[in-house]
């Protein structure tokens, strides 16, 4: 009957949200773990080859990081107790850290990762760290994808005291008209 599969719906999204959470506590342990010997690797490194190296892990840590976190905000938002986190940053140190962890993806691509940053941004700023990086790391790995030589360049600007615009432009093919449609669509590929 149609009680008894919405029964079955409701019991099923519980049982998904539980294995979220426990998931993603599962997770952070190792990582609690494994972030602090790669930073006392990285400080214990004997050429600037192996600090950028340990640096890039730590950066994708930290990325992984926020991945786990994105599991439980998952969670949270089907229980409808999501929060964005604003505190002070750090503001340019989001973008030095994406073009830390995607360095390596633009080497392959014969690519230069770029930071255009406005003087006129203050150095702290209010924001949700994690979901800004994700959000720029997004975009750059998607302009990575479509550029096979040349830049792709994190442009900030400073617009006002509670405002600093982040762009990412590339010297790619651009995305054709027909493509634009998925551009938004979760899941979406573009070709």
């Amino acid at each position: 009957s149609y009680e008894v599969k919405c029964e079955d719906i409701s019991e099923n999204l519980e049982y998904k949200n539980k294995m979220l959470k426990y998931v993603s506590h599962e997770f952070r342990t190792p990582l609690n773990s494994i972030m602090p010997i790669i930073e006392t690797l990285k400080n214990k490194a004997n050429t600037p080859e192996e600090v950028q190296n340990l640096k890039t892990v730590l950066n994708s840590a930290k990325m992984l990081q926020t991945l786990v976190a994105d599991l439980l905000d998952q969670a949270q938002m089907q229980a409808r107790k999501f929060k964005i986190l604003i505190v002070p940053c750090k503001m340019k140190k989001l973008p030095e850290e994406v073009i830390d962890i995607m360095e390596t993806q633009a080497i392959a691509r014969k690519c230069k990762l770029r930071l255009q940053w406005d003087q006129k941004i203050p150095q702290r700023f209010y924001t949700d760290p994690n979901r800004l990086r994700q959000i720029v790391i997004n975009l750059v790995s998607n302009a990575l994808k479509f550029t096979s030589k040349g830049n792709v360049t994190i442009q900030a600007t400073y617009v006002n005291s509670t405002i600093c615009k982040i762009a990412v432009t590339d010297t790619g093919v651009g995305i054709s008209k027909q493509s634009m449609k998925d551009l938004f669509r979760e899941f979406g590929k573009l070709q």
